[in-house]
C-alpha cells in the first residue's frame, strides 16, 4: 500500500502516444534522480517536459528541484524537432483514415455509399438527434437508413426467403448464431437414378461456422429421403468437396445393349466417379393376357484401369448386378453411379444378362449416357469458406428445385475464456469477440496485429457482455462500410469503438463512482454549450430477429415511461390510467435478436435521449492529461451555472489545541486540518449547506462539508477535519466551491503545449438503471444565484456598549446589528427595513425605517432590558421592490443588566514609593467607574484590600501600597451597579523604599491581649473562644467549629516604643483562615493607634496603611462571629520610614 505522501507520477514515454504509466515514488529525490528512473534512455531524458503540480520545471532546474511530498509529477516526452513536420502529417493522414467512416467505404472494398441514400429520408427525430451526439449512439449502418430495404436482404429473413444464386454478389459473413438461408454458389444440376431424379446444390459464405439443424424449408433434413450432404466449416485445411463438382464430361451414346454383348467405352483421365445411364425407348414390361405386369431387365457393369502400367489395362472389377424393373409402355431411364478408388483413366464394360425380347416381353435397351466427373472446387476464393455440398432426391420431394434449405450457423472466432484467462477458438456470439473478428478476419480490408488492439479492454468488454447479457448475431450479406458494422457490434454491447496510442480499442458507457478531476472557471476556455431538445415519441418500434422463434422476423414495442399499450406499462404492469401511446418512432437495433436485449437497450436510448440533450466543449490545458475518453470528472463553470466559487488554495489551516509558554507563545497543532484559506469568497447564506472540492495533486478529487458562515467569507471550515497526515491538501491546489456537476467525457482532440479541446454529456447515472425501473426527469444541477439575498448578519449586540443617549442625557437600551457586505449583491438593492416583536406576544410588529445599504447597522430601540425580541429584515431596490424575509433572529436585550465588559490593557509600574495602574477604558457607556484591589497571590475578589473606588479615570496611583508580590485586582462597574463579570489580575513585586523600623511577628506565643479568643497549644493559632466553655480546646471538643462563640473577638499586640517621636507609615501582615465548615469574606479588620512621648493615645482606627507623627504605637485585629468564623495564623505589625 503506498504511503498517503508519496508522490504520484505519470509518465507519457512515447511521443506519439497517450498511454499513462502512473506509479508512486518515495519523496526527498531531485527531479533529475527520478526522470533517471523513469526514462533510462537518455534521449528520451533531453526531449522531456516535467511538470510538478501543474508548473513547470525546466531542464535547468532538475537537478535542485526537490517535490514536496505528495506531489503530482507529470512527464511527457516530445519528439525532436527534425523531421516533427513530416511525421505529423503522417499521423494526420492515418487519424483522418481511421475516423473517416462511411467515407471509406470504397477504399475497403464494400460498395458505394449509395447503401446511405435511405438515411436522408427518415424524420430527424431522437434516433437521429443519438447518432449524431450521443456517447453510445444506436447503429446507423444498413440500420436506420436502410430499413425500408430489409426485405431485400437475401439471407437474413426465414419467411419468404429462397436460396439465391447471386454469380457477382457479395459473400455473407456471419457474426453470432443465426439460421440462415445461405446463398448459392454454384449452378444446381440433376441427376437420374432410374426413374428418380437427385439435385446437387453447393452453398455457401464466408467461415468459419459450426452448422446445424439443417432444414428445408420448416421440415428437418434428416426426414428427407435420399440425402446426402457434404460440409466444409471454412478453415485453412478443409479438404475439397466430393459432393459438388462442376468437372462433369458426359458422352451421349445410342448404343444398343445385346444379350451377353458387353460393350466398352473409356472414361476421361483423372475421373473420381463414373455414371452411365440406360434407356427402354419402348418402356419396360411383360404382358399376361390382355394385361401389362413388370418386367426386370439385368445387366453386369463393371470397370478397369485403362493402363495399369506398360501400357496393359488393369484387371477388370465387377459392380454387382444392376437391375431395371418397369411395367410401362413409355419410355424409361435409368443412372448408375460409382466412386472410383483413385483419380485415373479407366475402361468401363456394359452386358445385358436378360435374354432378347419375345412376343410377351418389351425390353430392348440402349446405353445412352456415360459422364466421368472429376473432384474439383466449383469456385475459386482467396479465403477460405463455409461450404455445404447437398444431394437430394428431388422426386415426389422437391418443387422443382430447392431453394428453401437453412441452416443454423454459429460464427467461431477467437473468444475470451475468463476461466483461463486466454482467448481460445470457439462458437461464439459476444460482440467483443466479434469487434475482434471484424479486425483480423475476412472482413477487414487491411487486418489488424494483434499489438494494434487493445487486447485487454476487448477482455473486459467481454466480460460486461456477459453480465449484462449483450449478444450480436447477424448474417452480413450485404455490402456495407466495414467502419459502420465495427460500430454496429460495438452498439449492441454498449460501447463505441475509439483510438486509444495508436490501438484501436472501445468506450464503455457503464457506472462510475470516481470522477478522475475536475475542472472549473480557473482551467476553462472558451467554454460552449448545445442543447439538443429531445422530441421523445411515446414508444420505440423495434424489429428484429426473434431468436426465440427460430431467429423469424417479430418486432418489439419499449413504452416510455408514463404510457400505455392495451392498458400495460413499459413493465406490463396494469395502468389504465396512463395515456394510450400514439407517437411512435422506428430504433433498429442492428444484430440483436434477444427480445430482453431489445428492451434494455430502447430502454437505455430513451434514457440517453432523456438525461443527455446537454453537450458542451471547451478548452483546457494539461489537466486534459488525467482523463481519457469515457471517464467521468466533475465540472463546474459560471456559464452553465454551476458551483458558486473555484480558485486555488492560499493555506491550509491546521487545529490549534493549545499554546506553548514560549515568548512569543507558540501555536500546539492537534494534526488535524480544521479549513482552509482561499484566493476567492465563498457565497454562503443562512440554512443552506455547502460542500467544497479540491483537485490534490497525486489523489482523487476530495470533497468536504464546509460550516455555513453566511456571507461571503474566504476562509471556510470544515465540519469533519482531516487527517493532515494522510491527506495531501496543500496550498496552489484547485478548489471548488458550491456544487459541480459529473459529465462523461465523449472527445478529446489534442492540441499544441498539452492543451485540448474537450466534449463532454452529463454522467447521469440513472442511464444505466432504466431497464430496471422508471427514468427519472432530468434534474437541472444549475446553482442559480438568488434574484434576491437576503440581508447576512454579522453580529447583535444589545449590551452597555451599544446604549443609546436619549436627548435629555440618559442611557438607553436598544439592539444593534451589522451587517455583512456582500459584494455578490444585486447592485440595485438601496436600503434595508426590518420588524420587530417581543417574542411569542402576538402584538403587531414595530416596522423600522429603511436604513441606507451603506450605513451596514440597523438599530432597534425602544427595547426593554432582560426581554427577548424576534426580527427579520429584508431588501429594498430602488424601484421600491421588497426582497424576501430573511430568517426570524432571536435575541434578548442585555442593555444596562449586562455586567459591563472585563477591563482590558492592565499595567502597572512603580516609580519609588509610587506604585501607578493603567488601564483602557470600557466599551460600555454607562460606566460608572473603576475599582482597584490587591491582596496575595491567589486572592479572590471578596478578600483583597481596596485601594480605590469608582474612579472614572484610566489611571491611577498611590504609595499605600507595601512591599512584596501581590495579585492586583481591576472591575468596572456600571451605573445601574452592575460589575464585570471577570476581575482583570496582573501580579506585581512591590519594591520597599522605606526603612523598616519595627517588624514584630505575634505567633506562635502571642504575646498582646487576647479578647474571646483562645491559643491553641498544638499549632500556636488562634481560634474563636466558645462561651459553653471557655477554658477548653474547642478543636477537640465540639463537632462543630466553635460551638456558640462570642459576637466579637479581638487580639491587640503589645506597645511598640520607636524611641523618640517621628514620621512613620504604619502597616501589618495578616494572615487567617476560615474554619472547618465556615463561610465568609469579611477579613479581619485593622485598627491603628498612636500617640507622642509625653502625649495620649487618640483612640482605635480603622487602619491598612498609612503615616503617623509619634512615638508609640500599638495594632490591634478585630473579627465579627456574623462575618464567619476564622482562625488567626500569623499577624506581624509593620513599621517603617522612607530613605
Amino acid at each position: 500500500m503506498p504511503e498517503p505522501r508519496d508522490l504520484r507520477v505519470i509518465s507519457c514515454p512515447h511521443p506519439f502516444r497517450v498511454e499513462r504509466e502512473i506509479t508512486r515514488m518515495h519523496p526527498g529525490q531531485t527531479v533529475g534522480q527520478l526522470l533517471a528512473e523513469i526514462l533510462p534512455d537518455p534521449w528520451r531524458r533531453r526531449q522531456a517536459q516535467v511538470t510538478v503540480n501543474g508548473e513547470i520545471i525546466h531542464l535547468e532546474m532538475w537537478a535542485s528541484t526537490i517535490p514536496r511530498p505528495g506531489s503530482l509529477v507529470v512527464v511527457r516526452v516530445f519528439p525532436s524537432s527534425r523531421g516533427i513536420a513530416s511525421i505529423f502529417i503522417a499521423i494526420a493522414v492515418i487519424a483522418t483514415a481511421f475516423f473517416a467512416g462511411p467515407a471509406l467505404a470504397s477504399a475497403f472494398g464494400f460498395g458505394s455509399s449509395a447503401l446511405w441514400g435511405g438515411l436522408a429520408g427518415m424524420a430527424v427525430g431522437i434516433v437521429g438527434n443519438m447518432i449524431v451526439n450521443a456517447l453510445i449512439p444506436p447503429a446507423r449502418v444498413s440500420s436506420q437508413g436502410q430499413i425500408s430495404q430489409a426485405q431485400d436482404s437475401p439471407t437474413q429473413f426465414i419467411s419468404g426467403a429462397r436460396n439465391q444464386l447471386i454469380k457477382f454478389g457479395t459473400i455473407p459473413s456471419l457474426l453470432g448464431f443465426h439460421r440462415i438461408v445461405p446463398l448459392k454458389l454454384a449452378e444446381d444440376y440433376t441427376e437420374s437414378e432410374g426413374k428418380d431424379q437427385f439435385v446437387r446444390c453447393l452453398f455457401g459464405q464466408h467461415g468459419p461456422v459450426e452448422v446445424s439443424e439443417m432444414q428445408v424449408g420448416n421440415t428437418a433434413w434428416e426426414t428427407f429421403e435420399g440425402t446426402e450432404s457434404e460440409i466444409r466449416g471454412g478453415w485453412e485445411d478443409d479438404q475439397p468437396l466430393t459432393l459438388f463438382t462442376q468437372d462433369i464430361h458426359e458422352d451421349s451414346t445410342s448404343i444398343l445393349l445385346e444379350y451377353n454383348v458387353e460393350q466398352v467405352r473409356t472414361s476421361q483421365t483423372l475421373a473420381r466417379e463414373l455414371s452411365f445411364d440406360i434407356t427402354f425407348p419402348q418402356g419396360l414390361c411383360a404382358y399376361s393376357g390382355n394385361n401389362r405386369v413388370s418386367y426386370t431387365c439385368t445387366f453386369q457393369p463393371r470397370y478397369r484401369l485403362t493402363d495399369a502400367g506398360g501400357g496393359s489395362p488393369g484387371p477388370w472389377i465387377n459392380l454387382g448386378i444392376f437391375s431395371v424393373t418397369g411395367a410401362s409402355s413409355a419410355a424409361i431411364r435409368k443412372g448408375f453411379r460409382w466412386i472410383l478408388p483413385a483419380e485415373e483413366q479407366y475402361d468401363v464394360g456394359l452386358k445385358r444378362l436378360t435374354i432378347a425380347d419375345d412376343t410377351t416381353h418389351v425390353s430392348v435397351s440402349y446405353w445412352t449416357a456415360f459422364r466421368t466427373i472429376k473432384y474439383t472446387q466449383p469456385i475459386t476464393y482467396p479465403d477460405p469458406l463455409l461450404l455445404i455440398a447437398v444431394r437430394i432426391k428431388g422426386s415426389n420431394q422437391l418443387n422443382g428445385t430447392l431453394d428453401e434449405f437453412n441452416f443454423l450457423g454459429k460464427s467461431v472466432f477467437p473468444d475470451w475464456d475468463s476461466e483461463t484467462e486466454t482467448w481460445i477458438i470457439r462458437a461464439t456470439n459476444n460482440p467483443a469477440s466479434l469487434f475482434r473478428a471484424l479486425l483480423q478476419g475476412q472482413a477487414a480490408p487491411n487486418p489488424y496485429e494483434d499489438a494494434e488492439i487493445d487486447l485487454n479492454k476487448l477482455a473486459y468488454w467481454h466480460e460486461y457482455c456477459v453480465a449484462k447479457g449483450f449478444i450480436y448475431e447477424k448474417n452480413v450479406d450485404q455490402a456495407g462500410d466495414w467502419w459502420g458494422q465495427l460500430c454496429e457490434v460495438a452498439a449492441a454491447g454498449r460501447a463505441r469503438p475509439t483510438d486509444y496510442d495508436g490501438k484501436i480499442s472501445v468506450v464503455l458507457d457503464e457506472p462510475q463512482e470516481d470522477p478522475v478531476t475536475i475542472f472549473t472557471a480557473r482551467v476553462i476556455r472558451n467554454l460552449e454549450v448545445e442543447l439538443l431538445y429531445p422530441d421523445l415519441p411515446h414508444a420505440f418500434r423495434c424489429p428484429f430477429n426473434n431468436r426465440d422463434n427460430d431467429y423469424q422476423k417479430d418486432e418489439r414495442l419499449v413504452l416510455a415511461d408514463g404510457y400505455q399499450i392495451e392498458g400495460l406499462d413499459a413493465w406490463g404492469q396494469a395502468h389504465p390510467e396512463y395515456p394510450p401511446a400514439t407517437k411512435f418512432e422506428q430504433l433498429v437495433l442492428e444484430g440483436v435478436t434477444d427480445p430482453e436485449q431489445i428492451f434494455k437497450l430502447a430502454r437505455y436510448h430513451f434514457a440517453q435521449a432523456t438525461l443527455r440533450y446537454r453537450k458542451i466543449t471547451f478548452d483546457t490545458d494539461l489537466q486534459n492529461l488525467v482523463c481519457t475518453r469515457g471517464d467521468l470528472v466533475d465540472l463546474a463553470h459560471d456559464v452553465i451555472m454551476v458551483g458558486l466559487s473555484s480558485g486555488r488554495v492560499k493555506e491550509v489551516l491546521l487545529e490549534i489545541i493549545g499554546w506553548t509558554e514560549d515568548e512569543p507563545p507558540q501555536p500546539i497543532y492537534s494534526g488535524l486540518i480544521s479549513g482552509v484559506a482561499l484566493d476567492e469568497i465563498c457565497p454562503m447564506q443562512a440554512g443552506q449547506t455547502y460542500f467544497i472540492q479540491f483537485r490534490v495533486p497525486g489523489e482523487e478529487l476530495l470533497a468536504c462539508q464546509v460550516v455555513t458562515d453566511p456571507g461571503e467569507p474566504k476562509e471556510v471550515i470544515f465540519e469533519t477535519f482531516l487527517d493532515a497526515e494522510s491527506t495531501n491538501l496543500a496550498a496552489g491546489d484547485l478548489f471548488n466551491f458550491g456544487g459541480s456537476i459529473q459529465v462523461v467525457v465523449t472527445d478529446i482532440k489534442r492540441k499544441g503545449n498539452l492543451e485540448a479541446t474537450l466534449t463532454v454529456q452529463d454522467a447521469a447515472p440513472a442511464i444505466h438503471q432504466a431497464d430496471q425501473g422508471e427514468i427519472p426527469e432530468f434534474v437541472s444541477t444549475i446553482t442559480i444565484p438568488p434574484e434576491w439575498w437576503v440581508p447576512v448578519i454579522d453580529s447583535i449586540r444589545s449590551d452597555g456598549s451599544v446604549l443609546w443617549r436619549a436627548p435629555d442625557g440618559s442611557w438607553v437600551s436598544r439592539i444593534l446589528v451589522s451587517l455583512k457586505r456582500l459584494t455578490s449583491r444585486d447592485q440595485d438593492v438601496v436600503g434595508i427595513e426590518g420588524q420587530y416583536w417581543r417574542t411569542g406576544s402576538d402584538e403587531t410588529p414595530t416596522f423600522l425605517p429603511l436604513t441606507l445599504i451603506d450605513v451596514g447597522e440597523i438599530s432597534l430601540v425602544a427595547v426593554e432590558d432582560g426581554v427577548s425580541y424576534d426580527f427579520r429584515l429584508r431588501y429594498v431596490k430602488g424601484d421600491g421592490s421588497r426582497g424576501p424575509w430573511g430568517a426570524t433572529q432571536t435575541h434578548i436585550v442585555e442593555g444596562k443588566t449586562a455586567p459591563p465588559e472585563d477591563v482590558t490593557g492592565f499595567n502597572i509600574y512603580q516609580v519609588k514609593e509610587q506604585v501607578n495602574w493603567a488601564w483602557n477604558r470600557n466599551p460600555d457607556l454607562d460606566i460608572e467607574g473603576y475599582i482597584i484591589a490587591y491582596g496575595a497571590v491567589g486572592v479572590t475578589k471578596a478578600e483583597a484590600i481596596i485601594i480605590t473606588e469608582v474612579m472614572l479615570g484610566t489611571s491611577y496611583n498611590s504609595p499605600m501600597v507595601p512591599p512584596g508580590t501581590w495579585d492586583f485586582l481591576i472591575w468596572a462597574r456600571d451605573t445601574s451597579g452592575n460589575d464585570s463579570a471577570n476581575v482583570t489580575r496582573k501580579s506585581f513585586k512591590v519594591v520597599s523604599f522605606y526603612q523598616t523600623l519595627a517588624d514584630v511577628p505575634q505567633f506562635s506565643l502571642w504575646p498582646g491581649t487576647l479578647t474571646n479568643l483562645v491559643r491553641d497549644p498544638m499549632t500556636g493559632h488562634l481560634h474563636p473562644q466558645s462561651q459553653a466553655d471557655s477554658g477548653a480546646n474547642d478543636l477537640n471538643m465540639f463537632d462543630y467549629y466553635v460551638y456558640d462563640p462570642y459576637a466579637e473577638m479581638s487580639y491587640e499586640s503589645p506597645e511598640i516604643d520607636l524611641g523618640e517621636d517621628m514620621a512613620a507609615r504604619s502597616w501589618a501582615r495578616i494572615y487567617d483562615q476560615l474554619g472547618p465548615g465556615e463561610s465568609g469574606s469579611i477579613e479581619p479588620i485593622l485598627y491603628f493607634d498612636y500617640k507622642p512621648d509625653g502625649g495620649s493615645y487618640g483612640g482605635w482606627t480603622e487602619w491598612s496603611i498609612g503615616p503617623f507623627m509619634g512615638r508609640y504605637a500599638k495594632d490591634k485585629i478585630s473579627m465579627q462571629a456574623a462575618d464567619g468564623l476564622r482562625k488567626l495564623t500569623d499577624f506581624e505589625p509593620v513599621i517603617d520610614k522612607s530613605f
